[in-house]
């Protein structure tokens, strides 16, 4: 049910919306931030880009894309093994996103602005790895042999959402800033998260999925065009 309500509310977004009401200004935005959850590894990077078009000066609806990039480091992540297992990876996600932006009138050039977006993976494959080794004396002394174990896995496209508040400032009517916070549901960590490895299913050993939502900061520059 909340898989079809999703698909409902992209569509929604992403056809409805353009069609009932017209164009009256275009806004190129870039977006830096960081994310923090209760993943193994807590802390995420992101760079996002959208293309925001404005009906009024109150309301948009937007596209684009980006990418995340985390840090995932553990050894001897699996007990009663014969083999120690370590996975050392940085995984680095694409997404796309479509949504609506939602603006307040603006006092001396700084208003409040509100995001509600919708976000998924166009590409639903990605690689993961591990690494086995053994030991001909104690661990940490150097392996006696080590194999990289990999796979391509399906991500399912990863669905999440991400609502944002900022506070805006407009310089000569065509420049913004904004910083603010936000929280979802996305989760860097799919990849592994839905990983089975040499019979081995990561996510029975590792945190790999936010049990609450994440939380993030960010900065955004963006180019109004009327």
């Amino acid at each position: 049910m909340l898989r079809v309500k999703t698909i409902l509310l992209f569509v929604f977004l992403l056809i409805v919306v353009p069609t009932i009401m017209a164009q009256r200004a275009t806004e190129f935005e870039m977006e830096l931030g960081a994310r923090s959850s209760d993943l193994v590894q807590p802390t995420s990077f992101y760079t996002t880009v959208k293309l925001s078009r404005w009906l009024n000066p109150y309301f948009a609806y937007t596209f684009g894309g980006g990418f995340s990039r985390s840090t995932l480091n553990r050894i001897d992540f699996i007990p009663n093994r014969t083999a120690v297992y370590s996975v050392y990876s940085n995984p680095t996600n694409l997404f796309a996103t479509t949504g609506l932006k939602l603006a307040t009138p603006t006092f001396r050039n700084i208003g409040l602005m509100s995001d509600i977006d919708f976000m998924f993976a166009p590409i639903p494959f990605s690689l993961a790895s591990i690494t086995a080794s053994t030991y001909d004396r104690p661990f940490p002394h150097p392996p006696a042999t080590s194999r990289v174990y990999s796979r391509i896995v399906y991500t399912r496209f990863n669905p999440s959402y991400n609502i944002q508040l900022s506070a805006f400032y407009t310089l000569d009517r065509e420049w913004r800033l904004a910083i603010g916070v936000g929280f979802g549901n996305y989760n860097p960590l799919n990849t592994y998260y839905r990983a089975v490895i040499n019979d081995i299913r990561l996510s029975d050993y590792l945190r790999l999925r936010p049990e609450r939502m994440n939380f993030s900061v960010f900065v955004r520059f963006s180019i109004l065009s009327f």
